[in-house]
């Protein structure tokens, strides 16, 4: 988010990110000194949808400046529901915008980040009336940035073969992916949207047998989560495992565009 605000605000705002460069949101812990800015700031952006752990959330319940806004960007983007989660309700339909878990990580779909940008772009503008003409400008050259983007995702989607476009993780992570560009997720080793908590054995036997019938390619694995058990899961199912996957950080000095067209690459070299 603050590679967004950074962008549509430009020179006009400070920005301060919560979780720093390469540090996961589902378990970061904040210091002190990252929990005394936002009693100082004026506007406060979250993802939501659970996207921020335990560590974080009540923070941004309780630690708020009383005059600061705040707005959670996931709920104004369209979300989805995650697609296969493990639900104890399986024999029931549910609106995916309604009932059931949402996925949170909506910026792996441009266009979705398109109308975060609109909605950064309303608050700055509320807040600094006077600036609304230089936020507008930066956030409509943005937004053609993110179409470029999507359209080089596409492109590179495209090389893979349609019968290898499967796609295992060690979290739910990349199903706007299957909802945009057309993949099939198969599954994650942790089968759910934050990394809090572990696989269960009948979890790991499920997905053992999926990826045997599927024939999936390999598992695409993240640094720092479950990498014994996901490594044991691709030597039982014969599978490659794929590192470098990185969907909920940017690293020092990268931009949101930047890690995108990487993981457009990773997933394409991982599976061509």
């Amino acid at each position: 988010i603050s590679d967004w605000v950074r962008v549509v605000g430009g020179e006009r705002v400070l920005v301060e990110s919560l979780t720093p460069a390469g540090k996961d949101p589902h378990t970061y812990q904040p210091t002190p000194k990252k929990v005394a800015s936002l009693s100082n700031s004026k506007l406060v952006f979250a993802i939501g949808l659970s996207l921020e752990g335990s560590n974080i959330t009540p923070l941004l319940e309780n630690s708020l400046n009383p005059n600061a806004t705040f707005l959670v960007l996931g709920t104004k983007v369209d979300p989805v529901k995650l697609m296969h989660h493990d639900e104890q309700d399986k024999g029931e339909e549910h609106d995916e915008h309604l009932h059931g878990p949402i996925d949170p990580h909506f910026w792996l779909d441009p266009s979705r980040v398109s109308l975060a940008i609109d909605e950064i772009k309303a608050q700055l503008s509320i807040m600094d009336p006077d600036s609304s003409d230089y936020y507008q400008k930066n956030a409509s050259a943005y937004k053609d940035q993110l179409s470029d983007l999507d359209q080089h995702m596409r492109s590179v989607f495209e090389k893979i073969p349609e019968k290898d476009r499967k796609l295992v993780t060690s979290h739910e992570a990349l199903g706007y992916l299957e909802e945009t560009y057309g993949f099939d997720v198969i599954g994650a080793v942790i089968p759910a949207a934050t990394t809090d908590s572990g696989p269960t054995a009948a979890n790991i036997a499920k997905l053992i047998d999926e990826i045997k019938l599927t024939k999936v390619k390999g598992i695409f694995m993240e640094e720092g989560v479950e990498e014994k058990i996901t490594e044991q899961i691709a030597q039982d199912a014969n599978v490659q495992v794929i590192t470098g996957l990185r969907v909920e950080y940017l690293k020092e000095g990268e931009s949101y565009v930047e890690m995108m067209m990487a993981l457009s690459e990773l997933i394409h070299n991982g599976l061509k």
